[in-house]
């Protein structure tokens, strides 16, 4: 056997890991991605994000809003959207984590999120910051 790094996954390739995932978790939820995206009329993407659902949980991994696009409420638009999707797959729990140097603690915050817990030791000083909602 030999390790192979792969930069950019296939779908295919992510899938089997999640149907593996899925095969030893009987009887807890599922592992399955899931994202969002908003596009202008030339189908390019302004904003988007994606995540996973995780065992009765759903996390939001990325969440990205085009500068010229920032504080028209279409980060809230699409967090408010993760939040309806997760009541409807019944999860009890939003999860989500951002660094520090992005400045977007206070966005969750003001969506009712609270700080689980806050990693440093990443670089030029920066931390991941972990939050919740209960859904």
């Amino acid at each position: 056997m030999h390790i192979e790094y792969t930069p950019n996954p296939s779908t295919e390739d992510v899938n089997f890991l999640n149907d593996q995932l899925n095969k030893e978790a009987t009887g807890f939820k599922y592992v399955a991605p899931f994202g969002f995206f908003l596009r202008d009329k030339n189908n390019k993407i302004r904003a988007g994000l994606d995540g996973f659902f995780m065992y009765g949980a759903i996390y939001t991994d990325q969440l990205w809003v085009a500068p010229d696009c920032r504080k028209l409420g279409l980060g809230r638009q699409l967090m408010e959207r993760v939040h309806q999707l997760g009541r409807e797959n019944k999860c009890k729990i939003a999860t989500v984590s951002t660094m520090t140097f992005l400045g977007a603690q206070k966005f969750y915050e003001k969506l009712g999120y609270i700080i689980d817990f806050i990693r440093p030791g990443y670089a030029n000083g920066s931390s991941c910051i972990f939050l919740s909602k209960i859904l």
